[in-house]
């Protein structure tokens, strides 16, 4: 089970980490703002994820078992977003949604952790899904290029449709 987690937060940090390395570059080369407003998007993207992580507990108590679906529908309703974003307020909502996300299933996935690995075990199973997390930031570049490269774009939006038809 530790492995599945670690392979599953891999691929989704992957994408979140997408979204923030992408966003102020699409909106400054789309016109759609200037980087003082991708960097102010920034901010209240991770703020929304805060205010997230402080709601994570009674989403968790409420949703059970879906909690992980509504952190992957987040990511993907997201990726989608920023793919079709026409200007910036659909864009900013692409962000947001997809910021929604990673406390969501980062959160859960550490729960999980604790339901499935021995006691004994845990600081282990911790750091391999740690080690998971850092290695998928560190590849982030690599997969929006390889994703480009998939559906033959140079555009910098193209790695968020494979990346929602993947989490589809």
């Amino acid at each position: 089970p530790i492995l599945l987690i670690t392979a599953f937060l891999f691929v989704t940090v992957t994408m979140y980490t997408g979204v923030t390395v992408r966003l102020s570059s699409i909106i400054t080369t789309n016109a759609f703002g200037s980087m003082q407003q991708a960097s102010t998007l920034l901010s209240v993207m991770i703020f929304c994820g805060m205010l997230m992580g402080f709601a994570f507990g009674r989403l968790h108590r409420i949703l059970k078992g879906q909690t992980l679906t509504l952190g992957v529908l987040f990511l993907t309703i997201g990726c989608f977003l920023i793919f079709l974003a026409p200007n910036f307020p659909v864009l900013c909502l692409g962000a947001l949604v997809s910021g929604l996300s990673y406390p969501t299933m980062i959160a859960y996935c550490f729960n999980k952790i604790n339901e499935v690995c021995p006691p004994r075990s845990a600081n282990l199973c911790t750091s391999v899904v740690l080690v998971g997390c850092n290695l998928s930031i560190f590849t982030a570049p690599y997969m929006l290029k390889l994703s480009s490269m998939l559906v033959s774009s140079e555009s910098l939006q193209s790695p968020f449709l494979v990346y929602g038809i993947l989490l589809t």
